[in-house]
């Protein structure tokens, strides 16, 4: 009977061993599920940030220095695009890389 209760005491060692490595998995994984979303919706926030129109484009290309409208029309072209390259990165997305 006690070898019996020994061996039954070893195999619930094992599963505990098992359940604990398990949950371990699990708690990790939903860190990283949690740090995925937290990035998306910080990349989505850059992304709408540093959108550059396509009329701010055509202005930059196309309106005239010398006149009024065509110098007003180039300087809100020139705001925006200052403004969406001096965004600040979020803490700790300035040294991101990329990883393929």
């Amino acid at each position: 009977m006690g070898d019996w209760l020994d061996r039954y005491h070893q195999k619930l060692m094992l599963m505990q061993k098992d359940i604990e490595q398990i949950e371990t998995e699990n708690n990790n994984m939903e860190i990283q599920a949690r740090n995925h979303e937290q990035l998306a919706v910080e990349l989505e926030r850059l992304s709408k940030k540093l959108e550059y129109k396509q009329d701010y484009v055509l202005r930059l290309k196309n309106e005239a220095f010398d006149t009024p409208d065509g110098l007003q029309k180039i300087n809100e072209a020139v705001v925006v695009l200052q403004s969406a390259i001096q965004e600040r990165l979020s803490e700790g997305m300035d040294h991101m890389q990329a990883v393929m």
